[in-house]
């Protein structure tokens, strides 16, 4: 079972939905060859936003793009953050 996840596909899906901004599409679709720092990228460019909207559609372009596993780890680790009192979520 393959843990990488594909930042490209998932940008792509996102970037679909008017969710990314072309410059952060084009800053991780360029990253072929290095996909853990496509994957922060990613990431970084969820996080600066202050709405849950695009956290949303991340989850959702996570299981558009074959990455269920992944989305169900997060929403699990949310779930149990929650129930621990804890502050801070994913992403």
């Amino acid at each position: 079972m393959s843990r990488t996840i594909y930042a490209q596909a998932v940008a792509r899906e996102m970037f679909g939905s008017h969710v990314l901004e072309l410059s952060e599409f084009q800053s991780i679709t360029k990253m072929r060859r290095k996909p853990i720092q496509a994957a922060k990228e990613l990431l970084d460019a969820v996080i600066k936003r202050p709405d849950d909207v695009c956290y949303q559609f991340f989850l959702k372009a996570l299981s558009d793009t074959g990455h269920e596993r992944v989305r169900l780890l997060i929403e699990r680790r949310n779930i149990q953050g929650t129930q621990h009192g804890c502050s801070c979520t994913l992403p």
